[in-house]
């Protein structure tokens, strides 16, 4: 095989594709990315059994085939050549990699090693934003559990066309002791019909965190992406945009019904600026109990927001809020990490704090959200 193509392109590839391989002692080959040319392009695919990337770059073939190539150490490579074409050959098991003065030599294992990587059957098929659904996935993704234990808790919930959200996906991550739920419409374009169907599915948090950092890549300027495409199978899913596929397994097991805990009725709302909650509650964190990460926020319509908290050994600090508080005197305790990971998902120079009382869970929502979108992010409460 042979062919060049320039130093951004070579680049652009393995960064897609590049941190989907991983360290495997046992498998070797899942450590390279898997080099593909036919007359169409040049394609780079990488996998870790569990999640595959494809990215197809321009350049010029001269002579088809395939091989695998360590892939930090190629794209640690190639991030330090000039931008400048660079020419490739591969002789026997070895790549021969040129450009300008500089000239290597990498070597690789036989393609015929590399996993296959399956096409996904498609279902159902929708489509989303790039902007809007880059953004949705960093509000839930941080609120996925890290522990295994319970599989279905380690996945972002898809609720694909539900019936109180038609023409939409509820994205839903909850880790036992907050949830976070946002409702993102299909993208409007007449030639990409969205399904009708209603159906659910768990997407991996681990393949969403990947697919969020590929998205970022071309989050500026004209090669940002306009439109995701997704595909649901039977157990997998796939997500398409531009020249870049990615093929993941979805999670099999039945998402807990969360909606009955969320709260309908409020005793007490609070309005105050972001930027006042956010200091309020890292100041009262410095003197939080270890292990519990408490901070107690009390809510008065005379004095408005209230955040406290003491250790016996260190302190105590209290801080008032300017805010506007509706309904009665009310107070709960939280942990104050999993408050300012929601506000941070959130857009916004207000935040709305929304309770019923110490012993429910607290809603923290941005002041406006876009018309079609809606962000939910509820607390669970640090009982005394």
């Amino acid at each position: 095989m042979k062919f060049s193509c320039t130093q951004e392109n070579l680049k652009k590839g393995l960064l897609v594709t590049s941190t989907v391989a991983n360290k495997n002692i046992n498998l070797p080959i899942l450590n390279n990315v898997l080099i593909k040319l036919d007359s169409a392009a040049i394609q780079f695919v990488s996998t870790n059994l569990e999640v595959a990337v494809r990215c197809s770059i321009r350049g010029k073939v001269e002579e088809a085939g395939e091989f695998t190539l360590p892939s930090k150490l190629f794209l640690d490579y190639i991030n330090l050549l000039p931008e400048d074409r660079v020419d490739l050959d591969l002789s026997d098991s070895t790549m021969k990699i040129a450009c300008r003065k500089n000239a290597t030599k990498i070597k690789g294992i036989s393609a015929s090693e590399f996993p296959l990587i399956p096409n996904v059957e498609r279902q159902a098929v929708f489509y989303l934003n790039g902007t809007k659904f880059r953004k949705a996935l960093s509000q839930v993704i941080f609120a996925v559990s890290g522990v295994e234990s319970r599989p279905e808790l380690t996945g972002v919930f898809f609720n694909i066309n539900p019936p109180f959200a038609q023409g939409k996906l509820v994205m839903a991550a909850t880790d036992s002791y907050r949830l976070s739920e946002k409702t993102l419409p299909f993208a409007s374009d007449p030639e990409k019909t969205s399904t009708t169907r209603q159906l659910t599915t768990i997407v991996p948090g681990r393949t969403l965190t990947e697919l969020s950092r590929i998205l970022s890549l071309f989050k500026d300027g004209d090669g940002s992406v306009e439109t995701v495409e997704v595909s649901i199978g039977e157990s997998q899913i796939a997500f398409r945009f531009g020249d870049i596929e990615m093929i993941s397994r979805v999670i099999d097991g039945k998402y807990p019904d969360y909606r009955p805990i969320v709260p309908e009725k409020f005793s007490t709302e609070v309005l105050a600026a972001k930027i006042d909650i956010v200091q309020a509650i890292k100041s009262a964190s410095l003197f939080s109990r270890a292990g519990l990460q408490d901070v107690h926020l009390t809510i008065d319509p005379k004095d408005g927001l209230t955040v406290a908290s003491g250790e016996s050994q260190m302190g105590k600090n209290d801080s008032v809020v300017d805010a506007a508080v509706e309904g009665q005197k009310n107070s709960i305790t939280l942990n104050y990490r999993y408050v300012l990971d929601g506000i941070g998902s959130m857009d916004g120079s207000k935040i709305r704090l929304k309770m019923i009382d110490a012993a429910n869970p607290c809603v923290v929502a941005p002041e406006e959200t876009d018309e079609g979108e809606k962000l939910l992010y509820i607390v669970m409460p640090i009982k005394q």
